[in-house]
């Protein structure tokens, strides 16, 4: 099971407001939680928000989808050719 928190205020059948009392008792229950609409603050980019929802719930890994990168990386391979 899954669910979709957002900053942002989104049409409730696409994603509930973030609450990190609700994202912390989902993630207890085995339920993968995904955060979206960034901070909800303008001239933060949503990798700062990942960065900052993951903190909140000590999460152990952060898993984001980057433009035209195929698999998965240890880090960003446009930047870092060493990636793995």
């Amino acid at each position: 099971p899954s669910r979709v928190q957002s900053s942002i205020n989104i049409d409730a059948k696409v994603a509930e407001n973030y609450v990190n009392e609700k994202a912390l008792k989902y993630l207890k229950d085995g339920e993968v939680v995904i955060f979206v609409g960034g901070t909800g603050r303008p001239y933060f980019t949503t990798d700062t928000a990942a960065t900052l929802y993951a903190s909140e719930v000590g999460a152990e890994v952060i898993l984001m989808g980057k433009n035209k990168v195929e698999g998965v990386y240890d880090s960003d391979p446009k930047l870092n050719p060493e990636a793995k």
